[in-house]
């Protein structure tokens, strides 16, 4: 196929957004576990960017549920039997995960803030002003990954009442 083949094939795609899905979302690499961004372009509904961790970019355009891009002169079959997925030529698949967005606060102190055994105080919203945990809500932010745990730690430091 050409480009200018291509550009024909989007042009037929896009005059028939109504068959066009948005699958915009954040997806993960089966093969190698890493991040990568989907977005629908807004003023042409069939058109799409896949941005990898390294913050490359390809243009793609959907056509029924193949996505081929006139550059890499590649295709992908996307998928949305038990949630949306892009299978490649080579095999490779990139899944879409949930975005997590959790909220909590504490009586009295918020001690300590973990997702998959690593450390994400540093990535909670408000973690500074731990000491008025009640007041001021945190927030962290995450995408999903299967079998990771989030754990918050809190300490009660007034006697006689219960932690929450």
């Amino acid at each position: 196929a050409t480009e200018g083949d291509a550009a024909a094939v989007c042009l037929a795609a896009c005059e028939r957004q109504a068959d066009c899905r948005d699958i915009s979302g954040s997806y993960r690499w089966q093969s190698t576990g890493e991040l990568a961004t989907v977005s629908q372009n807004p003023l042409k509904l069939c058109s799409f960017s896949v941005v990898d961790a390294s913050g490359a970019s390809t243009s793609w355009v959907m056509s029924g549920f193949v996505l081929h891009s006139p550059i890499v002169n590649y295709s992908g079959v996307v998928s949305m039997n038990q949630g949306t997925e892009i299978e490649w030529g080579n095999g490779d698949r990139l899944v879409k995960v949930a975005r997590v967005v959790c909220r909590f606060t504490a009586d009295d102190e918020i001690t300590a803030v973990y997702f998959g055994d690593q450390d994400v105080r540093g990535s909670v919203t408000n973690y500074a002003d731990a000491s008025d945990s009640c007041e001021r809500a945190k927030e962290f932010r995450f995408v999903d990954v299967p079998g990771a745990v989030l754990g918050i730690g809190a300490l009660d430091v007034d006697n006689g009442t219960d932690a929450s």
